[in-house]
């Protein structure tokens, strides 16, 4: 009998994920990583972060494309296993290691993983909106200036979408947080770069970011980061 739960245990503790720490290859230029930084904490995965200089042009290195072939950041390693793609690896941890209330992040109901997913694919437009608006990598990496911001009607397209979203439930996907929230909040904040603050057509949108916003790990992931770059992209507009 006492062997028998002896067993029973060991495979129920073989049955449970091991939580991390996995490798997280990042960059504090790169909004989806920190979509995917927030991720991490959400669902409490222990993880090493290293962090990766991509002005410098280390992502292109052969040590980096043995991680990612694509050669761009985040990335994540697990073992032996490489993955890239800041949504796809947002999923992986959340199939691989949620757990308890984690497990609302990426919900199992193939329906509202389906809304989930949906919201996701959403975010891919929006970030490139986003990145058209701000002239972000024209900025960073090429040190344009006197741009003109154009964009703005497709960018507000992009906020009505999202105040859609919003218009039946309290987050993106739902009634609870999921992994297209964080993604699509690292992304927005993106806007506070050049001092977007349109928001007023946008009341529900408004009221989601300010409530993301309030995460207890939304600064040190996420709006610390931003701000870093937003002094870096203010800098190079007015040197």
């Amino acid at each position: 009998m006492g062997n028998g739960n002896a067993k029973a245990q060991i495979s129920q503790q073989q049955q449970q994920p091991q939580r991390g720490p996995v490798t997280f290859y990042s960059s504090v230029y790169s909004p989806p990583c920190r979509g995917l930084w927030m991720v991490l904490k959400a669902s409490g995965v222990d993880f090493i972060l290293k962090e990766t200089d991509i002005l410098s042009g280390e992502h292109k290195k052969p040590e980096y494309l043995a991680v990612n072939s694509f050669g761009t950041v985040p990335a994540l390693k697990d073992g032996t296993m490489c993955i890239g793609e800041s949504r796809a690896i947002m999923q992986y941890v959340c199939n691989r290691y949620a757990a308890g209330s984690a497990l609302s992040l990426y919900p199992k109901d193939p329906a509202a993983r389906a809304v989930v997913d949906q919201v996701l694919y959403f975010d891919t437009s929006l970030i490139t909106a986003v990145y058209k608006y701000t002239k972000l990598a024209e900025v960073l990496f090429k040190h344009e200036k006197h741009l003109e911001l154009d964009g703005k009607d497709e960018m507000k397209k992009k906020l009505l979408s999202l105040e859609n979203f919003l218009s039946k439930n309290r987050y993106l996907a739902g009634d609870h947080m999921t992994i297209a929230d964080l993604s699509v909040l690292a992304n927005l904040v993106v806007l506070d770069i050049c001092h977007f603050d349109d928001y007023e057509d946008f009341p529900k949108l408004k009221e989601w970011m300010k409530t993301m916003k309030a995460l207890p790990y939304f600064e040190a992931c996420c709006g610390k980061h931003n701000k870093a770059v937003t002094e870096m992209y203010q800098k190079v507009l007015h040197e």
